[in-house]
């Protein structure tokens, strides 16, 4: 008989031929399910297949990959002017985003339906809300009838200014309601309460729960269209702002609340959490001033303090 590494060669040669029938049908299932791509969008080259787009008002974008879970390419049309990245990452199920070669970043969001630019220092430049997207792992929607839910359970917003303000507003408010105050928390913890060999898991538990929150709150707003309210690129930028530090800080605050439960070491506060937190609250302060005298005027919605944000 044959030897035994031949054998091996053989099963290692049909497993190879399996998986390339697999990428194959599975590029045939993509382009299928794909079949009412819009003319004005891009195809993929020869060994991409489409795993989604999305056209807006003023463009459109085209993701290519060998699948859903492997982008290699976002290209976007902005007004007739294309850029194109091959730094691309699939964030989760429902978004893809990508470097541009300036620095800035492209991206887009399933649900409510987004697409975003921003510069290389993170300045939100287009965050426009899509009239028709499709994922290859979600399918294809053509816009927010207005009974859909995004995160924090908040209505997603129809294609208008006044709506897409009331659903900044609802993040605003739901995520603000399922955070909690970490007042009382920091201040056992600085205190050391429980003893050096006490148990801190409750603390810890709460800042990591406002640290979800802080991060399901960032996700939400790359994904809130802002096209339709007057500086609303400006108006999302300076959310942002304030999100991210937020965020940082309360990564920092874990990482010292843990440091506490190992044995009560240094409890003094994280430095590092206390500046981060210093600069969210100057940003904040900067975006409830831009939404109490520009957004609430013109849209009647409630105002906001910097401590609510």
């Amino acid at each position: 008989g044959q030897p035994p590494f031949d054998l091996l060669n053989f099963y290692k040669a049909a497993q190879q031929t399996s998986s390339n029938s697999g990428k194959q049908s599975s590029q045939q299932q993509n382009s299928a399910t794909d079949s009412s791509k819009p003319d004005q969008i891009d195809d993929c080259a020869n060994d991409l297949s489409d795993i989604a787009w999305a056209v807006t008002a003023d463009g459109w974008l085209l993701v290519c990959g060998e699948s859903a879970d492997e982008p290699k390419l976002i290209r976007h049309n902005e007004d007739g002017s294309v850029v194109e990245t091959t730094q691309v990452s699939h964030d989760n199920e429902s978004s893809y985003s990508g470097k541009l070669s300036d620095g800035g970043s492209v991206w887009v969001s399933f649900s409510p339906g987004t697409v975003g630019r921003s510069d290389s220092e993170g300045k939100t430049t287009s965050q426009t809300q899509t009239d028709e997207i499709w994922f290859a792992e979600l399918g294809k929607s053509k816009g927010s009838k207005g009974n859909e839910k995004g995160s924090f359970g908040a209505k997603l917003p129809k294609h208008d200014a006044k709506e897409q303000v009331r659903y900044l507003d609802e993040l605003l408010r739901l995520s603000r309601k399922a955070r909690k105050s970490l007042g009382n928390t920091m201040t056992e913890l600085h205190g050391c309460v429980n003893g050096p060999d006490g148990d801190y898991s409750k603390q810890i538990a709460a800042i990591d729960a406002t640290t979800s929150n802080r991060r399901e709150m960032l996700t939400a707003l790359e994904g809130a269209p802002v096209d339709r309210i007057p500086s609303g690129n400006v108006l999302i930028s300076e959310l942002k702002a304030a999100i991210q530090p937020s965020l940082e800080a309360d990564i920092a605050y874990g990482e010292w609340a843990r440091a506490i439960d190992s044995g009560c070491g240094d409890k003094r506060i994280s430095a590092a959490g206390n500046a981060a937190s210093d600069r969210a609250t100057a940003a904040k302060i900067k975006f409830s001033k831009r939404w109490n005298n520009e957004i609430v005027p013109a849209f009647g919605v409630a105002k906001i303090s910097h401590d609510q944000i």
